[in-house]
């Protein structure tokens, strides 16, 4: 509760442009850079639109990677259309044996962990005591089925710190309908 003798102040709209992964946190930041002097203050309404124009650029460069990784191969999958379809942070390219063949630079955002770190390893190494042993009884049961499915999973940094991750994979086929490689796009939830 506020002393009686502090006024609060109102804000009515607040329209903050530019901020990287907009929190309350960096909102309050952003307002007291701008030195609002109305502290303790009532924001009646506020538009953010976060910008990160170099995340942007690197999500394109990953997206037309991932391209020529496909032309390559032959696949037969619209990428455009699967990423379009689902908001993703992160992507993990895999083989069938499951081994990580690459990762989209949102995934070391996500993670913590490099590309590097991660080629030629599962990525149940972002398993840890918190993810639901059914849930990955349930994962390796879809993966078999050799359809698109979602699953969300406590997954691990490489940090240590938990997090929800919603995942939709997709097993990608060649031109004579082989089955080559699984495409996770993730986000956090």
């Amino acid at each position: 509760m506020e002393p009686k003798n502090k006024k609060l102040h109102d804000i009515h709209c607040l329209d903050v442009v530019g901020i990287k992964n907009p929190s309350l946190a960096a909102i309050k930041k952003f307002i007291e850079i701008k030195n609002f002097q109305a502290a303790p203050y009532v924001l009646h309404s506020m538009d953010v639109i976060a910008m990160d124009l170099a995340g942007t650029r690197l999500r394109q460069l990953d997206v037309s990677y991932l391209k020529k990784i496909g032309d390559q191969y032959n696949w037969q999958i619209d990428l455009d259309e699967v990423l379009r379809g689902f908001p993703f942070e992160a992507l993990v390219l895999t083989g069938l044996d499951r081994r990580i063949l690459w990762t989209s630079h949102g995934f070391e955002s996500m993670t913590g962990y490099t590309s590097n770190e991660l080629l030629g390893r599962k990525p149940s190494l972002l398993q840890g005591a918190g993810t639901d042993p059914k849930k990955i009884d349930q994962l390796k049961l879809n993966l078999k089925s050799s359809e698109t499915f979602e699953i969300q999973l406590t997954n691990y940094r490489k940090s240590g710190q938990a997090y929800e991750c919603l995942v939709q994979i997709h097993p990608i086929f060649n031109q004579v309908q082989e089955l080559t490689h699984f495409l996770a796009l993730e986000r956090e939830v």
